[in-house]
């Protein structure tokens, strides 16, 4: 059984940036992060829109990451709904792919702040 807790973590990085209405938002690239956690607040409007991973090989192109072959857990899931005060949580398997990073675009009238923290160093335990 996956969980959050089949890991030992050292390292958390802190990323914070803004959902401002649908303009997209790309997070700053992540380098081989074991967790993923987004918080979601609410500065202006109702916080409204979605979010999900986004993985490359080369830092260049991106692809949007689902929940496939038992290498990313998502809670609640893996196209995450923007709301105030939301959490959002991604597990990533070691050796999947290299860089990540968070994909988002708001709704028309919205500003929410997003905070991204992230570890690095893992230990697994299956």
């Amino acid at each position: 059984m996956f969980g959050l807790f089949g890991f030992i973590s050292f390292g958390q990085r802190t990323i914070t940036g803004t959902i401002g209405g649908a303009t997209a938002y790309n997070s700053t690239t992540m380098i081989n992060p074991s967790a993923i956690q987004v918080l979601c607040t609410n500065v202006a409007g109702t916080s409204e829109g979605s979010m999900t991973l986004e993985a490359s090989v080369d830092n260049t192109s991106w692809e949007t990451i689902t929940e496939t072959a038992g290498y990313f857990h998502f809670w609640p899931n893996d196209t995450f709904t923007v709301l105030t005060t939301a959490v959002w949580l991604a597990e990533i398997k070691p050796g999947s792919f290299p860089y990540y990073r968070v994909h988002s675009t708001g709704g028309s009238g919205d500003t929410t702040t997003v905070t991204i923290k992230w570890t690095k160093e893992r230990k697994w335990n299956n």
